[in-house]
């Protein structure tokens, strides 16, 4: 993990209410326990609004500090909670005025993973599944370390790390904190590629051509994971690893080999200034979707010289 403070890798969590961050705190914690790192528990509540008339300046100041005893109060009970469930941890933690996915942005700087909650904005859409807050998806495509968005409580019997790998650089990225997760936990790793024909076909091809064609491109891809793997296996002895090639939509794998698993890890890929595009339509797609952990891992470089 690169980020520190004094020394020790810090966990970022961002602190909404006491309830709904529990399993966000708890996952945080635990990965905290497991890597020698301490915990940050982060409120962040927008600055009051300044207003000129005196006496709707004396109501926003009265406002102003029931919002921060509200918000203190918060981060108290969270974090005794959080040091009698995981004594072994270092658990701090602060509030800033400040709007939430700024906060959690300037606090990935020297994190080493930000992990957010799942705010659900909306009704339930089959097609969708569970809304997914803005803050989480603003800060999994613009932070400076890996985001990890945790919607409930590790389910029992879980077991096992998947990521998404398309041979771009985000996806050694992604690849990377994968391991690292896998190795932590003491778990398998699965890398999943899913891939689609490139090839258009051409009019002169019979349809035996074009079998062989996309038979030829299914095999370069296998061939990729397989020195995928025989390089990670190098690197890291001992790792349990495992590949699958899936033809298909990529959100669709990804989602179906992570069914049953402790974590799911994917990249991000795009410059564009669109949200969707700037994380990726594959990231956005399963963190909207997932029900367990998922770790988004940024493009650091692009976002810290932002």
């Amino acid at each position: 993990m690169a980020g520190t403070d004094a020394g020790r890798p810090t966990v970022v969590v961002g602190v909404e209410d006491a309830r709904g961050c529990r399993p966000a705190v708890w996952w945080a914690c635990q990965q905290a326990e497991r890597r020698g790192a301490r915990v940050h528990l982060l409120h962040a509540a927008p600055p009051p609004v300044p207003v000129r008339a005196l006496g709707q300046a004396r109501y926003a100041g009265e406002q102003a500090e029931r919002r921060a005893a509200t918000a203190r109060a918060v981060v108290e009970e969270v974090l005794e909670r959080a040091r009698r469930d995981h004594p072994g941890v270092e658990v701090d933690g602060s509030v800033v005025h400040d709007d939430p996915r700024a906060a959690l942005l300037e606090a990935s700087r020297t994190a080493a993973l930000v992990v957010t909650g799942a705010r659900h904005a909306g009704r339930r859409r089959p097609d969708l599944g569970l809304h997914l807050g803005s803050t989480s998806l603003s800060v999994s495509a613009r932070a400076c370390c890996p985001v990890a968005v945790v919607r409930e409580a590790e389910a029992e019997g879980v077991r096992g790390v998947v990521v998404g790998h398309d041979g771009s650089q985000g996806a050694d990225d992604a690849l990377a904190v994968a391991a690292d997760h896998a190795q932590a936990l003491g778990e398998p790793l699965l890398v999943v590629r899913a891939w689609r024909t490139a090839l258009v076909p051409l009019d002169a091809w019979s349809g035996q051509v074009w079998v062989e064609a996309q038979d030829a491109e299914r095999e370069g891809h296998r061939q990729e994971l397989a020195e995928l793997a025989e390089r990670l296996r190098a690197e890291r002895p001992g790792l349990e690893l495992r590949t699958d090639l899936v033809e298909g939509e990529a959100s669709d794998a990804l989602l179906a080999a992570a069914d049953g698993s402790r974590l799911l890890v994917v990249g991000t890929r795009g410059r564009g200034a669109f949200l969707t595009v700037l994380l990726g339509s594959t990231s956005h797609d399963v963190l909207q979707r997932a029900p367990g952990p998922v770790v988004v891992v940024p493009d650091v470089r692009r976002n810290r010289g932002r």
